[in-house]
């Protein structure tokens, strides 16, 4: 009988356990599809449907029902975003940013994905470590590795060694790779070195690359990705659940890199902050529905004339503003009952000006700090006509990551106004 009771108590531990762990799943799906059909009725409500748009034409259909899914998608994202740290479930125990770290990953095999596999281009590598060589020996060497590796387990580097060797047995690698700002080789080094330097090489841009993709797959939103990285054969095997679009794997895993530099507006620049004066007055009489404001587009304003009618001695940097209007942080958007300053009540002051060395005062590229949970509709207003039209043509508001360990900022993003793109010159 004893043993009986135990065999039910564990099994009834079980099931609780399995209860508990199924149910963040649970809550997870819950709030994603209640997220989802709300993007769904927010583009029903934007955009007319196909059939309204292109009644007469089956392919023009097919194209503007895809440009219909990657908005729904992008506003799926930003709703998500925005509700991470929003109580979920019944008493709101537990938030959906908790839950879905503890939600039961599913497989490839029950949830359905794609399944990638990256190789990264030795061969590239070594071109470009040897000055992209003319040496026909060299690369002679080099083709024959390749054709070898699609059918071999053994790594590009050392079939490059054995290929040359072949072809020239008297031969010294060192020549190629030696140069004057890479200290790690001489002229006179042997092929042993030179291998053992070329794979410490192959191994660090394997381990960048690596990073780089686990940067990219954190785009998806998912919470647990499979990556498995291969690094004697040089391939990265990639598994992501619940992802079926193969353009966009495409894209977002095989894009280059591409470094830019833009101009910024900082806090004082009074184009900035008559734009957002006007802009908040615009919005609260749209909101309100005290004036009939039309937001299709309308001739750009030109904001570099002061606003009219503004009281610049009390807003003569944009982190004054933030500070009048935010000295209590909004924690939910929901309760905004008055509509007065909808875009600043969603700013909280960011870095503070200083003084240099010089005397001097500098203003920090960062204008604002924003909640996570706020960026679903600030985004909101700000693609709205009567808000753009309040800015320069150029300016775009883009977030970043606030810097430092703070627990008290872990759900800010900083906030930048990004103006033209720099040119920038090699010195």
């Amino acid at each position: 009988m004893q043993l009986k009771g135990l065999v039910r108590f564990f099994a009834i531990a079980l099931i609780l356990i399995c209860i508990y762990q199924l149910s963040f799943t649970w809550l997870v799906r819950n709030h994603e599809s209640d997220m989802d059909a709300k993007a769904d009725k927010m583009v029903k409500a934007t955009y007319p449907s196909a059939e309204q748009k292109y009644p007469n034409s089956a392919e023009l259909k097919a194209l503007y029902n895809d440009t219909l899914k990657q908005s729904k998608e992008g506003i799926l994202k930003r709703l998500l975003d925005s509700t991470k740290d929003s109580k979920i479930g019944p008493f709101g125990l537990t938030t959906y940013r908790n839950a879905k770290d503890k939600e039961l990953m599913l497989g490839l095999d029950l949830q359905g994905g794609m399944s990638v596999t990256m190789e990264v281009g030795i061969d590239g590598l070594i071109k470009s470590l040897a000055d992209f060589t003319k040496d026909k020996q060299f690369n002679q060497a080099l083709d024959a590795a390749i054709v070898r590796k699609a059918n071999s387990g053994a790594d590009l580097i050392s079939l490059f060694t054995e290929e040359y060797k072949k072809i020239n047995p008297s031969g010294n690698l060192a020549p190629f790779f030696a140069t004057r700002s890479n200290n790690a080789l001489k002229f006179t080094s042997s092929d042993d070195q030179v291998v053992d330097y070329l794979k410490k090489q192959s191994t660090a841009a394997f381990n960048n690359t690596l990073r780089v993709l686990r940067t990219r797959i954190d785009g998806f939103g998912l919470s647990s990705p499979n990556i498995n990285p291969d690094p004697a054969k040089g391939i990265i095997n990639i598994e992501l659940a619940g992802v079926t679009d193969p353009e966009r794997v495409r894209n977002n895993l095989q894009s280059t890199a591409n470094l830019q530099f833009f101009e910024v507006y900082t806090g004082e620049s009074q184009e900035l902050v008559n734009g957002l004066i006007n802009a908040d007055k615009a919005l609260q009489e749209y909101l309100n529905g005290t004036k009939a404001t039309d937001t299709a587009a309308k001739k750009p304003v030109d904001n570099t004339v002061a606003a009219a009618k503004t009281d610049t001695s009390k807003t003569a940097t944009l982190s004054q503003l933030a500070t009048n209007t935010n000295k209590k942080a909004v924690t939910d958007t929901n309760q905004i009952k008055s509509n007065e300053n909808p875009l600043r009540k969603l700013l909280l002051p960011g870095s503070q000006p200083y003084r240099n060395t010089a005397g001097k005062v500098i203003y920090p590229g960062a204008i604002a700090m924003v909640q996570t949970k706020d960026t679903g509709l600030f985004n909101s207003y700000l693609r709205m006509d009567i808000v753009k039209n309040k800015f320069p043509s150029t300016l775009q508001f883009m977030y970043g990551k606030t810097e430092g360990d703070d627990p008290k900022t872990k759900n800010y993003l900083t906030l930048y106004a990004r103006g033209l793109i720099r040119p920038f010159t090699a010195a």
